[in-house]
């Protein structure tokens, strides 16, 4: 089994994980960060071995990695380069991977070569392409797939099922494997049918064949297959929405409702025609549906204001954040009508909703919600605002909702003063440091992004809270500041 090394920052850890798992469905032991670690090890000492015994390299880069003067990854790429300068060159070992728009770095890795002289694999316009040519480095791709069909007809259940998890991973890559899995729909163990649909929606091949099969599994009414298979439907996204549609149909406890809550979990603007007809009829996962798609699904905001205004609270909850996530500036009236209602769950809502919009209006609209007598309206508003276009003394608001009586309008205000470039901040921050622990922590952030010189000794006391993680934040903000003082006093910590 072949051990491989992913390095990369923690912005990027969703796609990374991503790429993890499609890695381990091909049997590849993949090493993603310091969490294999055990408690006592250090993690440098750990790192350089894990990396000069791993049989690859994967470096991912990103415009978040670029935009990050520290990093860990930094740090595992100078031994990564060092162990490279002493590889055999006729045998791939560092594989650059771009998860986004970006350069490979320029760094040297000796004999007159950088890393750009590597070639690398670009994920981000092909997924499955890219992990085709990174599989054809680290892992026997084919003879995977191969295996995972053979167990599909094994005489355990379990083997079944983790034969279809493992072709669910490699997604597109196993479109050979659909008239295997469409065969296991019919199992008799539910548990390896609904792995066979999961699997289905992540393939998203023979797409026809594939609908037809799922529908047929929705037709039989029981409703733990129908969950998975409508589940699968909205995973092959746009066309399967007449699919689905047919299937809020039929009969059967909880089918309909499985494929309506489906139907809302269609992300293609396609959709949006269908949600609407679907929320018109009192349907409110379709509602979150049209707020999913986000602003394709401009044409729902008439209907949603109107639905804002409608006396049952739930329904205008629902309303007001699927308008937010749309984000048409045609709403912002309607919601800021809605900053006065009674209830205090739709005056939040209505601010996160205008916050998401971000119109040129919004911090003259939601400013008088600091003084909300709601302390989740209050820390929504400090939460959403735009500091930097706040209309009044911001330094003086926020130093008044340091001290108000919610904790998370506190700690949300704490971090609120790290995005001001203003030096009379810092005293404000360092008060904080005496607070709850999760003020604490925003406050010793705030004073690593303002680079904090004259708060190093305050956030050298803090480092020895009693919680751990108050002390982590504070060691990063020390590393930030980044004077003597302060690297030595995180130094000294580990």
């Amino acid at each position: 089994m072949n051990r491989t090394f992913l390095s990369y920052v923690g912005e990027n850890r969703t796609t990374v994980v991503r790429l993890a798992r499609t890695l381990r469905a091909f049997e590849v032991d993949v090493w993603l960060d310091r969490d294999r670690l055990a408690p006592g090890v250090r993690w440098a000492t750990a790192i350089r071995e894990a990396i000069a015994r791993g049989d690859f390299f994967i470096a991912c880069f990103s415009r978040e990695y670029h935009e990050r003067s520290r990093s860990y990854m930094n740090e595992e790429l100078v031994l990564a380069i060092d162990e490279l300068r002493c590889r055999t060159t006729s045998r791939a070992w560092f594989i650059p991977v771009l998860l986004n728009e970006c350069e490979v770095p320029d760094r040297d890795i000796g004999a007159g070569e950088t890393l750009r002289s590597l070639q690398w694999v670009n994920l981000y316009e092909d997924w499955d392409r890219g992990i085709d040519r990174i599989l054809a480095v680290v892992a026997p791709a084919h003879a995977k797939l191969h295996a995972a069909q053979r167990q599909l007809a094994s005489g355990s259940a379990r083997e079944r099922i983790r034969a279809a998890d493992d072709l669910a991973a490699m997604g597109s890559l196993a479109r050979p494997a659909v008239p295997a899995l469409t065969d296991v729909l019919s199992d008799s163990n539910e548990t390896v049918r609904a792995a066979a649909a999961d699997a289905l929606g992540n393939i998203g091949a023979a797409l026809d064949e594939t609908i037809a099969q799922l529908l047929r599994v929705m037709r039989r009414g029981d409703y733990y297959d129908s969950r998975h298979a409508a589940g699968a439907l909205a995973k092959l996204g746009s066309p399967a929405l007449s699919a689905l549609r047919e299937a809020a149909t039929y009969p059967g406890y909880g089918v309909a409702h499985s494929a309506r809550e489906a139907l809302a979990g269609v992300r293609d603007p396609a959709a949006v025609p269908v949600l609407l007809q679907e929320a018109r009829d009192g349907s409110l996962p379709a509602v979150d549906g049209l707020g999913g798609i986000g602003g394709p699904a401009a044409a729902a905001v008439p209907f949603l204001v109107e639905m804002a205004r409608h006396p049952d609270a739930v329904r205008q909850w629902h309303a007001i954040e699927a308008l937010g996530k749309i984000g048409d500036a045609a709403a912002v009236p309607a919601l800021a009508e809605r900053l006065s209602a009674p209830n205090a769950r739709t005056r939040w809502e209505a601010v996160a909703a205008l916050g998401r919009i971000g119109a040129p209006s919004t911090p003259a609209l939601v400013a008088p919600a600091l003084a909300d007598p709601d302390g989740t309206v209050r820390s929504t508003a400090v939460q959403t605002l735009d500091w930097t276009r706040f209309p009044g003394d911001t330094l003086a608001t926020l130093a008044r909702l340091l001290h108000d009586t919610d904790l998370v309008v506190r700690m949300y205000s704490a971090q609120a003063l790290g995005t001001l470039a203003d030096v009379r901040a810092v005293s404000l921050l360092v008060d904080a440091l005496d607070d709850d622990p999760n003020v604490v922590r925003a406050a010793a952030l705030s004073l690593g992004s303002l680079k904090a010189d004259a708060a190093v000794s305050a956030l050298v006391r803090v480092l020895r809270h009693e919680r751990e993680w108050v002390r982590d934040a504070v060691s990063e903000a020390l590393l930030q500041i980044g004077s003597p003082e302060a690297v030595r006093a995180v130094r000294s910590r580990r």
